[in-house]
Parts: C-alpha cells; structure tokens; sequence
C-alpha cells in the first residue's frame, strides 16, 4: 500500500493518479510498443523532452508534465515489455526456466 505522503505538489496519490492518466491517454492513442527498442525511444524522448524544459527554465507547471510523461512511459514499458513473455520474444528481461520449472530463475550450468 502506498502511504499518502506530502510533497511539494501534492501527496503520492495524486501524482501516481496524474501518471495513471497520462499512461492512459497515451496507451489509447499510440498503443502498445512494438518492442523494446521503441519504448527505450520513447521513454529517452521524454527525457529529452523534460531536459529541454530544464535548460529553458520553463515553470514547475510544465516541468511537472514531462516529468509525468517519463514517470508514465517508464511505467507503460514495463507493462508492455515486461509484464508477460511478449509474443514476438522481445523482453528485455529474459526469463528463464530452470531444470525444476521455476520460471525467473537463471538456469544452473
């Protein structure tokens, strides 16, 4: 459970429900990655995206939007490479089976 703690702009509920509806709004529009190298792409044009803002000086207001964008992309890749053995094989976290059947463990050589 996620404890509700104060921040500067706002509680930890609040900025996961910004991150969840950002994840949202973009998973509707553009869909799931096609692979690993994709969402990397994505994710390093948020922060590329969030580090323009820096260096611009731009407000808080706007710092806060792309840093949810990255803090959404990060969360989206993780769903779409990484939460189950995608179909086309490209997980970047290999899971392996070992001589017992246990899934995630590396096998013994």
């Amino acid at each position: 459970m996620i404890r509700d703690v104060r921040f500067l702009g706002g509680t930890m509920k609040d900025w996961i429900s910004k991150i969840q509806a950002e994840l949202e709004r973009a998973s509707n529009k553009f869909g799931k990655f096609n692979s690993t190298h994709e969402g990397y792409a994505v994710i390093q044009e948020e922060v590329d995206e969030l580090w323009h803002a820096i260096k611009r000086n731009e407000s808080i207001d706007q710092l806060e939007i792309e840093a949810v964008q990255v803090s959404a992309m990060a969360l989206r890749f993780l769903i779409d490479c990484c939460e189950n053995e995608p179909a086309q094989g490209n997980c970047a976290i290999p899971k392996y089976e070992n001589q017992c059947g246990e899934v995630g463990k590396t096998p013994q050589r």
